[in-house]
């Protein structure tokens, strides 16, 4: 499993952004807060069932075939920008029901940017 470009230069950026917000005095303690907040086990293990659910599908596609070892990163790219996402928004349906039209939208639209985004010519880094 090789990274292309783009996805070096996004760990670089997240890196960065990890690494100013940390520094940040004023920041710091925001960032505590929320992955304290993330980390609360129900949220935990909402998001552990659906790497569950999503390694499932991948294990009973690749025994017919349909999927294989190289699509790892993409299975791993899709989870973590929809998947998780969409688990955020799935928690606000239980209020209001009737969302699930603008959720779905929403999904189909951050899916229409990702593939028009990953869609793009490369270019090398360095």
């Amino acid at each position: 499993m090789e990274l292309n470009s783009r996805e070096w230069a996004l760990i670089i950026w997240l890196t960065a952004l990890l690494g100013a917000t940390l520094l940040s005095s004023k920041i710091r303690p925001s960032v505590c807060t929320v992955l304290k907040a993330a980390l609360q086990r129900k949220l935990v293990w909402v998001v552990v069932a659906a790497a569950l659910f999503t390694a499932g599908c991948s294990w009973l596609l690749a025994q017919i075939s349909l999927w294989q070892q190289t699509n790892l990163k993409t299975t791993a790219f899709w989870f973590i920008g929809s998947g998780l996402p969409l688990i955020a928004d799935a928690v606000r349906l239980h209020d209001k029901p009737a969302r699930l039209a603008k959720v779905m939208r929403d999904a189909f639209a951050l899916t229409a940017i990702i593939i028009f985004i990953g869609g793009m010519n490369l270019a090398t880094l360095g």
